[in-house]
């Protein structure tokens, strides 16, 4: 004889509502699941730009070769011309990097490519909208003619102005290089004037590579 059995051996039937709460549990786990994965990213994104960041010096190993070179020929100039002896980068704004210490308003936006370790300068520059470049005083003299105030400038135009960092060597601090080229032109300027009067130019080449030591993670 056959029975009815009210006890089904199967598994229960949910009802719709009984699977609303496993759905909206699966959703919170996955938006969750994304925003770890999405902080993770971040971090990894910006982790890297700690290489870069901090206070360089010009590195002491006299086995390595700096050359800071200015040439300008018109002028029979050619010598060594050193004016990035320090190099302080910190987390830009407009930019990855942002160069603070160069000399006159030489300070530059950087944009990083951490995986590779290389950084270049922005042109145009995002903080002056205008092209990358800066000005540097040499000082001033008195005309013995106008005894007028002549003050001597250099202002300098960065192309494939880079700061690379080196390969990691145990026991030494970490190294970098700051390598490029420039156009400078260097400018007489009459302070006394009103305006302000350039009264000589002479155009020239600026080449440097200098090996830097970092010595401080700012």
């Amino acid at each position: 004889m056959l029975h009815d059995h009210d006890d089904d051996t199967g598994p229960p039937l949910l009802s719709p509502a009984d699977r609303r709460p496993r759905r909206a549990l699966g959703a919170s786990l996955v938006a969750v699941a994304i925003s770890l994965l999405a902080s993770a990213c971040s971090d990894n994104d910006s982790q890297p730009l700690d290489d870069f960041v901090g206070t360089w010096m010009l590195t002491s190993d006299t086995t390595q070769t700096n050359s800071a070179h200015l040439l300008c020929s018109t002028a029979m100039i050619d010598t060594d011309f050193p004016l990035f002896t320090e190099v302080v980068l910190k987390e830009g704004t407009l930019s990855d990097l942002y160069e603070s210490a160069g000399p006159g308003d030489c300070q530059f936006g950087f944009d990083a490519v951490p995986t590779k370790g290389t950084s270049a300068i922005v042109s145009p520059d995002p903080y002056k909208s205008k092209v990358a470049g800066c000005t540097v005083s040499l000082g001033s003299q008195t005309d013995p003619t106008t005894m007028d105030s002549i003050e001597t400038q250099l202002v300098l135009t960065p192309s494939n102005w880079q700061f690379n960092l080196k390969a990691p060597v145990k026991g030494k601090a970490p190294g970098a290089q700051l390598i490029g080229q420039a156009g400078i032109t260097v400018t007489s300027v009459d302070l006394t004037t009103n305006p302000q009067m350039v009264v000589g130019t002479i155009p020239c080449t600026y080449d440097v590579l200098v090996n830097l030591d970092k010595v401080t993670r700012d």
